[in-house]
Parts: structure tokens; C-alpha cells; sequence
């Protein structure tokens, strides 16, 4: 019996939510470059089919990310704390509780360090299973940071805009989106690299028990649907 939880659907879900919200953010600085570029403004756009145009990709790029970030937070951190309750399931003794792995975002200041912490746990003890020399936790670590940095700007840029200025509000959103790119490529590596972590566990495990007589599978070991 393979005692940890698949998570491979999740980790693809998950890593597939992070493209999407990428290619929104593609749109939301193509239409910044657009608003750069013509001098459009979308006050009175009247019979300015052009600054129409782009006032409409504009607001709706921004929709989709607001929207999209909302489904990743769900997906990704169904993903996460499956990843963290396999570490458990196989033996491991972690820091937090698994209902952590969920609480820990909502929780203000917590939230700053306690998901970091975590995603460490999760990058190394999974590589524990499989190696002897785990993969140092930079890029966990450099995904963290534009993470926060990305939100911590979005929050600044959004106090001092003035939404008159249109070429501002493209440019410093430009800025804003740019480093969440780069956090969202970063979070793919991560989910992939851990992904590939459990993978290999589940490997060993299956070579571990062949031959074994499989267990009855009590209910408390049941798939949870969280």
C-alpha cells in the first residue's frame, strides 16, 4: 500500500492556473504599451475607435487577472497542502499542523513568513524520500520574494496612481506586472520540481511493497476531498 496521496493532477492544475494567469498579465502590459505608445486616453473615448479598443483590452485583461488570481489561491493551495499532508502520511514530523498549510495565507503578518517556511519543508523532506543530497531551496526562496514583492508593489502603485493619468497607471502597472511574471515563473518551477519530488517517492514506494499483501484500507485513509 502506497501510504502518500496523489497529487499529480493537482500539481498539473495548478501549474496550468499559473500559465492562464501569466498569458493575462501578457495582455494586461501589451495593452499598457499600447496606451504608451498611441497616447490613447480613455476619457471620452467617443468616436476614437482605437482608444476604445484598447480601453476595452485594457479592463479586460485586468478583470481576468483579478479573476484567475482568485482560482489559482484555490487550486494551488489544494495542491500545497496535499504536498504537505503527504510529508506527514509518509512519517515526517512537520513544523505546522496540515490545516496550516490552508490557514497560513489568511493569516496577516503570519502570512508574510509562515507559507515560506512550509514550502520549504515540503521542497526538502519530499527529497529526503528519494536523496540523499536534496536541491538547495533558492528558487523556493527567490519565488517567495517576488511573491511579496509583486503584492507589496501593486499595493504601493495602487495608493499613489492617479487615475487621470493614463500613461502613469500603464506604466507602473507594466513595472507591477512584471515582477508578478516572473513570480508566476518562478511558482512553476517550484510545483514542477516538487511534482517531480513526489513522483519519485511514489516510485520508490511501489518497488518497496511489491510482493507485499496490500492492506485493507480503513476509511480514515480514504481520499480526502479538500
Amino acid at each position: 500500500m502506497i501510504p502518500i496521496l496523489d497529487n499529480s493532477e493537482r500539481a498539473r492544475r495548478t501549474i496550468l492556473f499559473f500559465w492562464a494567469l501569466l498569458v493575462a498579465y501578457a495582455l494586461l502590459v501589451v495593452s499598457c504599451l499600447l496606451i504608451l505608445g498611441t497616447g490613447a486616453q480613455f476619457q471620452n473615448v467617443g468616436g476614437d475607435m482605437q482608444a476604445a479598443l484598447i480601453a476595452i483590452l485594457f479592463t479586460g485583461a485586468y478583470a481576468l487577472v483579478l479573476v484567475l488570481h482568485l482560482a489559482l489561491a484555490v487550486v494551488y493551495i489544494q495542491w500545497y497542502r496535499r504536498a504537505y499532508h503527504n510529508l506527514q502520511k509518509a512519517g515526517h514530523r512537520t513544523e505546522m499542523s496540515e490545516g496550516w498549510a490552508a490557514g497560513s495565507w489568511f493569516v496577516p503578518l503570519a502570512n508574510l513568513v509562515l507559507p515560506y517556511r512550509i514550502m520549504k519543508e515540503i521542497w526538502y523532506k519530499t527529497q529526503v524520500e528519494i536523496t540523499q543530497k536534496p536541491v538547495n531551496h533558492t528558487i523556493v526562496t527567490a519565488w517567495w520574494l517576488a511573491f511579496i514583492g509583486g503584492n507589496v508593489i501593486s499595493q504601493v502603485f495602487s495608493k499613489i496612481i492617479d487615475d487621470d493619468d493614463i500613461a502613469e497607471t500603464a506604466f507602473l502597472t507594466i513595472i507591477s506586472s512584471g515582477i508578478h511574471i516572473i513570480a508566476i515563473l518562478l511558482a512553476v518551477q517550484v510545483v514542477k520540481q516538487v511534482a517531480e519530488f513526489e513522483e519519485g517517492f511514489k516510485q520508490r514506494l511501489r518497488i518497496e511493497t511489491v510482493g507485499q499483501q496490500p492492506e485493507p484500507v480503513k476509511e480514515a485513509d480514504q481520499e480526502e476531498q479538500y
